[in-house]
């Protein structure tokens, strides 16, 4: 069984890599996508791998991007080297929003497109927003419409909590396609309420140009921003119009094509059987973030309602601990990601499920003591880690016990 895994993987990823030779020539790249995301005044390098079957010069540039440069702008391959290269992102005088933009690859003769998403936004973010669009909507056809379902949420209230109240937010739609330029641009102002979901349709021209976009959306409230983003496709109709036949030899290219096309369902189901464990991975991950982001929601609102009745903090005070712990608890779940990416891309699907069983062992409840507010006593804690524990207690020896000593 695990030689006939073997097998299976090494064909699928030969026929990918024929894929990708037929459709970029002889350059190769390790990402179809590079997203960043900076909060105020930043900077952060990204690397990619490039390769080359023949080997040969290389020359890297930015395509229609702010604030983002390359390491080196021409890199010599021997006959199927690899080799790193630094993508920087610099957010120092920018405006706070999305940028968007590629990087071209070109060997002389063929060239390559690295789509980029660079996403400024504020160092104190009090509304932020999901986007996301249905699968059926993220390849369409000029003159068809772009459909997103997108969720504006009030961060300080937690869900549950009263937050800001009802504030307006301006909000701003871009579809930009990888050489920067803007096909679509709207805004909108709406008023939030803790979270508003809403709805957006784009429609598109019968003559707009096939290729790679992406969907933006942008909040702002004062001071604040919040950004998300999307890729989808446009087809080229010729693509629809795969089977239509002009010549005597159309029943053989049918045939041709029909097992082609065969073939590549087979490997692609096997190639989904393969990686279908480490997807589920990652949507247990998900799941578990999104639960232990709410109950520390809940949990930071309770210490702010004890510091509120007993006036041990002004109202200002709490809202920035809880913006921040919001935050901090953000970036951890990113790294929770980001070190289940680098398990999955080195193929150890075990260790994938150790790690994620532990962080699930580990519980909500003595994670709570890296949030806790400073203007709390010992006494305060104790007691509202109590009521936590009773109420959110799993019967898990280690997610329940150890807070006099921790606190």
């Amino acid at each position: 069984m695990i030689m006939f895994k073997r097998g299976v993987f090494f064909l699928t990823l030969v026929l990918l890599a024929l894929v990708v030779v037929s459709a970029v020539g002889e350059i190769n790249v390790s990402n179809v996508l590079l997203k960043v995301s900076l909060h105020g005044s930043t900077n952060v390098e990204r690397t990619i791998s490039l390769s080359s079957d023949e080997g040969g010069e290389m020359k890297i540039s930015v395509v229609g991007l702010k604030g983002v440069s390359v390491t080196q702008e021409s890199i010599s391959f021997n006959k199927g080297e690899s080799k790193k290269i630094g993508i920087k992102f610099d957010s120092a005088g920018l405006s706070n929003g999305v940028y968007v933009g590629s990087v071209q690859i070109t060997d002389g003769e063929d060239v390559s497109y690295l789509p980029v998403i660079f996403e400024v936004e504020s160092v104190e973010v009090l509304f932020d927003v999901n986007l996301d669009i249905p699968p059926q909507y993220t390849s369409i056809s000029p003159g068809d419409k772009l459909i997103a379902q997108l969720k504006i949420f009030d961060l300080t209230s937690g869900g549950t909590g009263n937050g800001l109240g009802a504030s307006k937010v301006d909000l701003e739609y871009k579809v930009q396609g990888i050489d920067g330029q803007v096909l679509n641009s709207e805004s909108d102002t709406i008023v939030v309420d803790k979270q508003t979901p809403i709805t957006k349709a784009l429609s598109f021209p019968e003559d707009v140009t096939p290729g790679t976009y992406i969907f933006s959306v942008v909040v702002r409230s004062g001071s604040s921003t919040g950004t998300a983003t999307s890729m989808f496709t446009i087809k080229n109709p010729e693509e629809e119009s795969v089977f239509s036949f002009g010549d005597g030899n159309g029943a053989i290219t049918f045939l041709i094509i029909g097992g082609a096309i065969l073939f590549f369902l087979v490997i692609v189901g096997l190639f989904v059987y393969l990686i279908r464990d480490r997807d589920k991975l990652f949507i247990e991950l998900r799941n578990f973030n999104a639960q232990e982001l709410e109950k520390q929601r809940e949990f930071l609102l309770a210490q702010a309602k004890v510091l509120k009745e007993r006036q041990k903090a002004t109202p200002q005070e709490i809202h920035t601990q809880i913006v921040h712990n919001v935050r901090k608890l953000k970036e951890k779940h990113k790294e929770r990601v980001v070190e289940l990416k680098k398990l999955q891309k080195s193929g150890d699907v075990d260790e994938m499920k150790r790690r994620l069983a532990q962080w699930k062992r580990q519980g909500y409840n003595t994670s709570m003591l890296d949030y806790k507010f400073k203007q709390l006593s010992t006494n305060e804690m104790q007691k509202l880690l109590s009521e936590w524990k009773h109420k959110y207690g799993d019967g898990n020896k280690s997610s329940t016990e150890g807070y006099k000593k921790k606190v």
